[in-house]
């Protein structure tokens, strides 16, 4: 088995909005709301045997937003790209990684 944990380190001067589709419905977020300034944990996932925790095995759909006061979304990151996640951290099987906002 192998664990992951994903984080979004929001660089902005404001409050994100982070949405995902996993590969068979919702996905179940820790949260979706991403404070300014501030490194966020999203996510947890297990892999079982011969797979990895990158997120192509358990996205389809990511995004981080910004909604004005307005109520107007302003999309900020979309996709699901593995390469745009640095591995923070690898210790035995947990696997940390970390996607940036700024």
């Amino acid at each position: 088995m192998a664990y992951g944990r994903y984080y979004v380190d929001n660089r902005t001067d404001s409050a994100l909005v982070v949405s995902a589709e996993a590969l068979y419905g919702q996905a179940d977020l820790l949260t979706d709301s991403l404070q300014a300034q501030s490194i966020t944990a999203i996510d947890d996932v297990v892999q079982g045997s011969g797979g990895h925790v990158l997120p192509s095995n358990f996205y389809r759909g990511f995004a981080v937003t910004f909604v004005d006061s307005m109520g107007n979304a302003s999309v900020l990151y979309s996709g699901v790209r593995n390469e745009d996640w640095e591995r923070v951290s690898t210790i035995a099987d947990r696997t940390e990684l970390i996607l940036v906002i700024d």
